[in-house]
């Protein structure tokens, strides 16, 4: 009896002393499952039917005469809690091309973990924004990646695509870092504790 009250007051002076029964926040740097881009045309007809995957390669974003490119990313998000306060999607430039601004619009899905010719068309609109060169691109997804750890889903999807160019073939374009071509994307995320 009388270790257990030693035991019972030394566990309320830990507690009091926030040495445990509390999380601390945290902060998650995630890399993609997989990226790369989804074409429809080029070899084959441009009618809105992907026709090619191009992995192991950038993740590019162009819409010409005769090809579209859209930009694929999938994370993993089973490792995190489900407390999320913050999360920020950080695209690095691998290359682009004008002319400058043109419109970038990335739209937000629940991936699989593979890229497809289904993530061509996957996703409903999030973010827009104009893209002018600059070297690397950053925005906030907080709601998208919270609704989805809500919804016990694996996967963040994210489909980038721009509006299409009257330019036949090297028109503006913008290819982000991938995992083949780093520094690849990433999803910063930041966690509350309790």
């Amino acid at each position: 009896m009388k270790y257990i009250r030693v035991e019972a007051i030394l566990l309320l002076l830990l507690v009091g002393a926030g040495m445990i029964g509390t999380v601390s926040a945290a902060k998650f740097n995630l890399v993609p499952i997989v990226d790369g881009s989804v074409r429809d045309g080029l070899d084959a007809p441009k009618d809105g039917i992907p026709d090619y995957v191009l992995e192991n390669s950038v993740v590019q974003v162009l819409n010409v005469e005769q090809f579209e490119d859209r930009g694929i990313i999938e994370f993993d998000l089973s490792t995190l809690p489900r407390s999320i306060t913050n999360a920020q999607l950080s695209l690095t430039v691998f290359g682009s091309n004008g002319p400058y601004p043109f419109e970038v619009e990335v739209l937000t899905y629940k991936g699989d973990g593979i890229l497809s010719l289904s993530d061509f068309n996957a996703g409903t609109s999030f973010y827009v924004f104009n893209y002018a060169g600059e070297e690397a691109i950053n925005f906030d997804v907080t709601s998208f990646v919270q609704n989805t750890v809500n919804s016990g889903s694996r996967y963040a999807g994210f489909n980038i695509r721009t509006v299409p160019s009257i330019i036949p073939m090297n028109g503006p374009y913008v290819a982000f870092n991938s995992i083949e071509y780093p520094p690849a994307a990433k999803l910063i995320i930041k966690t509350k504790g309790k």
